[in-house]
């Protein structure tokens, strides 16, 4: 309960101001110092546990340096942890990277080969950390962790078959990572989301990209003339529209802000406003504008017709795991994100003839821990609640929102029959998957 920790974190300063006072009137006193250091070691790990950020948390480390004469609490402080790894199968060679920050951002340092599968128990420093799998004839798994004090941490991995995970997509294991927001009170509930804690989830299956035009263009014209037609109609007055062209292929119509894009086949939509990316194939744009059960029907499609099998909304929890890995960072590659690193309203200098979006794939120097792309921009993607009743949320960011807005724990309740050109797709699928 965040009032609960807030008092918590304010009686334990106090306590902390006393026994220093205390101790500046006798420095003698060994059991004022072992309260002392004992409140400064919880004060630092309720800091570190509400994911303040590393100067909060270092100030109370420097403090306990003070005053530990014997070092036994920095010791506990900086126990390390234990990891066992295995995999199923067995005999899969595992690297280790660690995250470390780079410029404000948090970049995996030097790949370390930790050995074949079942692995003798790893004694590692804190940390945020990415392992790899890769086993003959499966599919290769990264598998983000993070690592606390003293912890004993067992992974265990089931390696896909080579070939099973299909082009496109990419394979999460089950597995444990920090969900939710540790921004103080205000902007926590600025960005509508959870305090942080630990969440698990079991293996899926998520897509790199966005779902595109191209994608969505497959579906429609896999549906017999009437479906087709029912689909078209229920876009009609909406801000994207397909349009069957008498030559053949398909326009686009696409409505941003006050300014709307008629396109043709292959014809590049051109943003007058912008100085770089300026020319998009349409195709390869994210796929906008649709309803809730314009996506339902558009994920029911493709595991019915074996494209995807199993295929359907994100949980937000998958989603997030997926776009942050398993340390709580704010972003995709950390905790600051630049005009560079993703298509948000600063992009392109809050120009009005340069909003829009980008094809996907983009900006391919920031990608998630998994690998995916455009999480931090671009549109915003459907997920569905955990709770709720699944009802929709958007996460993700997107060309017309501030940076706060793109925040990876940030939350959008959405109701189901809007559409909007900001808003996109982006497909998960239950696995082990049931091929029809």
């Amino acid at each position: 309960d965040p009032q609960e920790a807030f008092a918590a974190r304010s009686l334990l300063a106090r306590a902390a101001q006393q026994l220093e006072a205390a101790l500046s009137l006798d420095a003698g006193r060994g059991d004022v110092r072992g309260h002392l250091l004992d409140t400064l070691h919880e004060r630092a790990r309720l800091a570190e546990r509400a994911g303040r950020d590393a100067l909060t948390v270092q100030d109370q480390v420097d403090r306990m340096k003070l005053h530990d004469h014997s070092g036994a609490h920095l010791e506990r402080w900086t126990a390390p942890a234990q990891l066992r790894v295995t995999s199923d199968p067995p005999g899969a060679q595992v690297t280790l990277e660690r995250y470390v920050v780079d410029d404000g951002r948090l970049r995996a340092d030097a790949m370390n080969v930790l050995g074949v599968t079942p692995l003798a128990p790893q004694t590692l420093p804190v940390g945020s950390y990415r392992l790899r799998f890769v086993a003959p004839g499966r599919t290769s798994v990264d598998y983000p962790i993070l690592l606390g004090r003293a912890e004993s941490l067992d992974v265990a991995v089931a390696l896909p078959a080579a070939g099973a995970v299909p082009d496109g997509y990419i394979h999460v294991p089950a597995g444990r990572f920090l969900y939710g927001s540790r921004d103080i009170e205000g902007i926590r509930r600025l960005l509508n989301a959870e305090p942080i804690h630990a969440v698990e989830t079991g293996p899926y299956l998520i897509g790199r990209d966005e779902v595109t035009w191209a994608d969505y263009i497959a579906y429609i014209e896999a549906q017999t003339p009437e479906q087709r037609a029912e689909i078209l109609k229920a876009a009609l007055g909406g801000p994207a529209q397909l349009e069957a062209r008498a030559e053949g292929g398909w326009g686009l119509s696409l409505t941003i802000n006050t300014r709307q894009y008629t396109v043709d086949p292959g014809v590049a939509l051109v943003y007058e406003g912008r100085a770089q990316r300026a020319s998009a194939a349409w195709e390869r744009l994210p796929l906008s504008g649709i309803s809730g059960s314009d996506a339902r029907a558009y994920l029911a499609w493709l595991d019915r017709s074996g494209r995807m099998p199993g295929a359907r909304y994100c949980s937000e929890y998958e989603w997030e795991r997926a776009a942050r890995g398993a340390d709580g960072r704010s972003f995709a590659a950390g905790d600051i994100l630049r005009p560079e690193d993703a298509n948000f309203d600063l992009t392109y200098g809050k120009v009005e003839g340069a909003f829009g979006p980008d094809p996907v794939g983009s900006y391919p120097h920031v990608v998630s821990p998994f690998g995916l792309r455009d999480t931090d921009g671009n549109v915003y993607e459907l997920t569905v609640s955990p709770h709720h009743g699944g009802a929709i949320v958007l996460r993700g960011g997107a060309f017309f929102y501030a940076e706060i807005q793109a925040r990876t724990p940030a939350r959008v309740p959405f109701p189901a029959s809007w559409r909007d050109t900001a808003v996109g797709l982006r497909v998960c699928a239950t696995w082990p998957q049931h091929i029809p």
